[in-house]
């Protein structure tokens, strides 16, 4: 694999990754100025802010690569789409914060998405039908007020409250049992639940 850091803070334009490459190191082309990145076949894991502060534009992660680490393509100015293939398996936090994506979808390889996995202005966001709880705070920072469609997946049973963002215009659950609301504990020690006052942002979708 590509060690970490190797390439940091050094003016590369373009880079070829050769097949047999299995992982990429943390910040290995982090502040540099590649602005296109294809990944071969062998290539399992995305280290930490790997691509941070790059000109990348468009990235597509393909379905061989199992891991992406905490805010491998963060601050990348020019970023505007990413797409992630089913096979992708595990996301770190922040990994497109301080980007221009307005709409991601997670694919439905993944289970489990960390605390602090949305920061920015997402706009849009179709969760995978495989994951089964939601975490308070996965979404936090501009997406609590910018975020206005979301959707969440068939297999979704649980969602912790101060799971949705503020903002949202409209909700689509894709099961036909709406998920059960869980509360959270407070620092007071009581439990606290916050339910939207609109029910009619519930719309089920089976």
């Amino acid at each position: 694999g590509i060690g970490a850091y190797t390439f940091d803070n050094i003016s590369i334009e373009s880079v070829d990754l050769g097949n047999g490459i299995d992982s990429i190191g943390d910040g290995a082309f982090s502040d540099t100025d590649i602005d296109t990145i294809s990944f071969p076949g062998s290539l399992k894991k995305i280290g930490r802010y790997a691509f941070s502060y790059t000109g990348l534009r468009n990235v597509t992660i393909p379905s061989n690569v199992e891991e992406v680490g905490d805010g491998a393509f963060s601050y990348c100015y020019d970023l505007s789409e990413a797409t992630m293939e089913e096979g992708v398996k595990e996301l770190g936090r922040s990994i497109f914060s301080s980007t221009k994506i307005t709409e991601l979808v997670i694919p439905n390889s993944v289970e489990e998405l960390p605390l602090h996995f949305i920061m920015d202005s997402i706009t849009g966001l179709v969760l995978s039908d495989n994951i089964k709880s939601l975490q308070a705070y996965t979404i936090i920072g501009f997406s609590m007020n910018s975020m206005k469609r979301l959707t969440i997946g068939k297999n979704t049973k649980n969602i912790q409250t101060y799971f949705f963002p503020t903002s949202l215009e409209e909700l689509r659950m894709r099961s036909a049992t709406p998920p059960q609301i869980d509360p959270i504990k407070m620092y007071d020690g009581q439990d606290y639940c916050y339910i939207f006052e609109d029910e009619q942002l519930y719309d089920s979708v089976t």
